[in-house]
């Protein structure tokens, strides 16, 4: 809301200043012939002429200082905007000078996939084929290797049994042929706690978004089962292109650390019926740029999945990841029933450490500050001078905060221009004005909140509206008196 206002407020300082420049010539003519007019009607009556100069000049110098006002408030606009611009492009400058550091911290995204926990039973498949009618001749020719192309392979690491049963009927053959195998059945993980922590790397420029990666996660299985399982709990690996240590799996007494051929961590024991076992599996990595982790294996669900996730550096959920149903500083947190891997955490790191943001907020804020400033001691009553020095204080206190942002950390910028713009009114305008000012040149300071920066300003624009409405309520009893 208060970005679009700026922006009716920035648009409508051109379309002004644009006016003004289309009428400049005409409204000098008129200003001339109404100075010759005065002139010769001093001349010839001076008494009328002096009378009707009293009359309108109270008029004309409230109507000039007001116009004198709304120009300022315009002008300060297009100069704010214009150090806006000048201040985001010496961060982003800034930024870009760290290239160098960053091609070399650079290392790349970590990628994780959930687990899957399976048990093993044996299962028998049989299947009857018909052999060509010459098959007894090629097989005389040829002998028994003509089979091979109809019996198959049936290599395999799982197969236990394999049977081949011919039979004849007239001049045709069949055969029969069963294997026996322990096939993977899939269970779902009951319940599922992760910690992730993604901090950023120590000696990293802001813009590398290198970070250190923390992996902690639980994940309980059970066999559900009324006799004893051989059961298997397998984690991938992640993929990552930084330093992988203390990669480990622990079920029970047994600690598992070195992954298989395919690079994930296996554990596989008995588990007697309606046991629950619980899977620890923790690690230590490196990253950059973005952190991306599939709830669950595509396999099966996680019944009760809960994940939290902490990082000190500025982040946002990337588009299609699930969003935190709990945000807490910089904890974001995940509670979700029957998981599968449609799921997923994904975390995209911001270049900066979001002061260009807070920036851009508190500088696209101005014009709605010199707007409020001036018609809160229009109410006032404030003389029209007074008036136009508090919007130019302002406008310093905003041109200040851009001038320092590229140098110093944009809170510090905020804190010197907010009290510089407190002296300089509170020494000009005295006591008369000191709540407006103060309520006016705090704006800033609200959008350092981030999160909250639309309520800060809502409740300062509610106490400067009950001020406003109490002081008219105070000098109406006054009068009456």
């Amino acid at each position: 809301m208060s970005t679009e206002l700026s922006r009716a407020i920035q648009s409508l300082s051109i379309d002004f200043l644009r006016l003004l420049i289309q009428f400049a010539v005409p409204l000098s003519i008129v200003g001339g012939l109404v100075g010759l007019g005065l002139v010769w009607a001093s001349t010839t009556n001076p008494e009328r002429t002096q009378q009707i100069l009293e009359r309108w000049k109270p008029i004309a110098f409230k109507g000039a200082m007001l116009l004198g006002i709304i120009l300022l408030i315009v002008t300060t606009t297009r100069i704010v905007g214009t150090v806006s611009a000048i201040s985001n492009a010496r961060i982003r400058a800034k930024l870009s000078e760290t290239s160098s550091a960053r091609t070399a911290q650079d290392i790349g995204p970590v990628y994780q996939s959930g687990p899957s926990v399976s048990y093993r039973e044996e299962k028998s498949y049989t299947r009857t084929l018909r052999l060509p009618n010459d098959i007894f001749e090629q097989i005389g020719q040829y002998g028994a290797s003509v089979l091979a192309p109809y019996l198959g392979d049936p290599g395999a690491e799982n197969v236990t049994e394999l049977k081949d049963v011919f039979s004849r009927s007239g001049s045709e053959l069949f055969v029969t042929r069963t294997v026996t195998r322990l096939d993977e059945v899939l269970v779902p993980v009951e319940k599922a706690r992760v910690q992730i922590t993604a901090d950023r790397l120590a000696g990293s420029q802001l813009a590398s978004r290198a970070y250190e990666f923390k992996f902690d996660g639980q994940y309980a299985f059970e066999n559900t089962l009324s006799e004893p399982k051989i059961m298997r709990f397998v984690f991938p690996q992640p993929y990552q292109r930084g330093a992988l240590s203390n990669f480990s799996l622990k079920v029970g007494g047994t600690t598992v650390t070195e992954p298989n051929e395919n690079g994930w961590l296996v554990w596989e024991g008995e588990v007697p019926p309606n046991q629950t076992l619980t899977a620890t599996v923790s690690y230590v990595t490196q990253g950059s740029r973005n952190v991306d982790y599939n709830f669950a294996s595509d396999r099966r669900t996680i019944k009760d999945f809960e994940l939290d996730f902490k990082s000190n550096m500025p982040l946002k959920v990337t588009d299609g990841a699930s969003i935190p149903y709990k945000t807490n500083g910089n904890v974001r947190s995940w509670h979700l029933e029957n998981v599968l891997t449609a799921s997923n955490l994904g975390i995209s790191f911001f270049a900066t450490d979001g002061s260009g943001y807070v920036l851009s907020k508190i500088l696209g804020f101005a014009p709605i500050a010199l707007v409020l400033m001036a018609i809160g001691l229009l109410i006032q009553r404030v003389k029209e001078l007074d008036i136009a020095l508090a919007v130019a204080t302002v406008g310093a206190q905003y041109f200040t905060i851009a001038a320092l942002a590229p140098y110093v950390e944009v809170l510090w910028a905020t804190v010197i221009g907010v009290a510089l713009t407190l002296l300089l009114l509170g020494f000009r305008l005295k006591q008369q004005v000191v709540p407006t000012a103060l309520l006016v040149a705090i704006l800033p300071v609200a959008f350092l909140t981030k999160v909250h920066a639309g309520l800060a300003v809502s409740i300062i624009a509610i106490i400067g509206l009950a001020w406003l409405v109490a002081r008219a309520s105070q000098s109406k009893k006054t009068e009456g008196n």
